[in-house]
């Protein structure tokens, strides 16, 4: 949902998006979203749906390029009563109103689409800038949702799913979200969902977190995607970026298909590779398959639950073992964020979550775009262990063989090429949150031992 501001593309006040997990459309992304849908339906008749209107701002810049289609049919659905009645009012004043059928729906989407879905009602253009807020399992929206077996956590993942499901044959859809939907086991259920009906035809990346949103101090990384229903899968998905919100409709550059959706277990996820021209790397094989003895697991201790189990590492006394946390060594990102190393006790409470005395490797989960490099990790050498073994915090990933640690011939071919430019720019490419998540390491594939890396 995009509510109303002052400015450009709106006639309305300010209204409160905090409340609503929704934020403006800057008038330039706005734009090209806009041209992308004029190109998608340039001539003859067009059913254009905005879900979650807002101000409107997406209607209003497609309609002002669509005016060539004889028959454009636009239906805006926004929820907030006073807003959809603004939308009513201020759509008669858009330039190109006479020549459209204009329809704003006062409802929830969620349920307007369920609606237009029974009756067989279908739209050739969707846009939407869904709102970014987390659907809880005790409310009224989640169990709608799951009556319609949809199963999702935030709202515009819902928005996505069922705008793909109000696609007509050879629909389009366009839409601004956060790039989280991209990978992860979280979104698996969407993902398989969209690509089993739809196909991504492009992707348009902003290079900062918060350039889109800057006046609302929002840092989810946000993509600008094209969806298209069609038979046919393309060969190709179309790639841009800019450096910030004013986007220019850069025609950006074509990548195979298989370049940008890669298979995994969690279903395909997206990747976006940031070289011009990236390797292929089809044959090489994916990291388990590299290391066969190799585990990859997130640190098993939530320290809030272990509090009278954990103490400042280095009081000498036996029963205890060396917690690694995020701020271990070469993990933490700023000196000023380290605290003292700490300490957890061996116990038949904790005995599950240790380790015995070895090496390994752990990797800090939380990842922001914007570090260099994106894998920062650390080898956790046997000396560094107690004599009963060493635990994992669970602000890390853990690289093991069994529970057990690594061999050193392992290390030799794994260190190398998890500390190369190449396993940062496949982890850069298929990354779409802060977090680096188990199922994505997986997805790095290794170079024979004999390449460059």
């Amino acid at each position: 949902m995009e509510p109303p501001v002052t400015g450009p593309g709106s006639r309305s006040g300010r209204f409160s998006t905090r409340n609503h997990g929704s934020f403006y459309t800057p008038d330039s992304v706005a734009r090209v979203m806009a041209e992308w849908a004029s190109r998608a339906r340039p001539l003859g008749t067009c059913k254009l749906l905005d879900a979650g209107a807002g101000g409107g701002i997406l209607a209003e810049t497609a309609l002002n390029l669509m005016t060539r289609s004889s028959d454009l049919e636009i239906h805006l659905v926004e929820s907030d009563p006073v807003m959809a009645r603004l939308l009513e009012i201020d759509s008669r004043d858009w330039s190109g109103a006479e020549q459209a059928q204009i329809v704003t729906h006062d409802r929830d989407f969620f349920r307007f689409a369920s609606e237009m879905l029974d009756r067989g009602r279908r739209f050739d253009i969707v846009v939407t800038n869904p709102p970014y807020q987390q659907l809880n399992s005790s409310s009224a929206e989640w169990k709608f949702l799951r009556s319609l077996g949809i199963k999702v956590s935030n709202a515009y993942a819902a928005f996505l799913w069922l705008c793909t499901d109000l696609l007509a044959d050879d629909g389009t859809l366009i839409a601004l979200v956060p790039r989280s939907f991209f990978n992860g086991k979280q979104f698996e259920a969407l993902r398989r969902h969209i690509f089993n009906r739809t196909s991504l035809t492009r992707v348009h990346t902003f290079e900062s977190r918060s350039a889109v949103f800057k006046r609302d101090d929002v840092l989810q990384e946000t993509v600008i995607v094209e969806i298209r229903k069609s038979i046919h899968s393309p060969p190709t998905i179309r790639l841009s970026s800019s450096s910030g919100p004013d986007v220019s409709d850069d025609q950006g550059r074509l990548l195979p298909t298989d370049q940008v959706l890669w298979p995994n277990e969690y279903g395909r996820v997206i990747a976006v590779p940031t070289q011009t021209d990236p390797p292929d790397r089809s044959s090489w094989p994916l990291l388990p398959k590299a290391f066969p003895t190799l585990s990859i697991a997130t640190g098993s201790v939530v320290d809030f639950r272990f509090p009278h189990a954990i103490r400042p590492h280095g009081q000498a006394t036996d029963g205890f073992v060396p917690l690694i946390d995020a701020n271990f060594g070469h993990l933490r990102i700023r000196d000023s964020s380290r605290r003292p190393p700490r300490e957890i006790t061996v116990s038949d409470e904790t005995q599950r979550h240790i380790f015995p005395p070895g090496n390994y490797v752990v990797l800090r989960r939380f990842s922001p775009k914007e570090q260099r490099p994106r894998l920062r990790l650390q080898v956790i050498r046997e000396s560094d262990c107690s004599t009963e073994g060493v635990a994992f915090e669970n602000h890390v990933n853990v690289l093991h063989s069994m529970k057990r640690g690594l061999t050193d011939e392992t290390l030799e071919g794994l260190l190398p090429f998890l500390q190369s430019e190449d396993a940062n720019l496949q982890f850069q490419a298929i990354s779409g949150s802060t977090q680096v998540n188990v199922s994505d390491l997986k997805l790095l594939r290794v170079p024979p031992r004999d390449g460059n890396i």
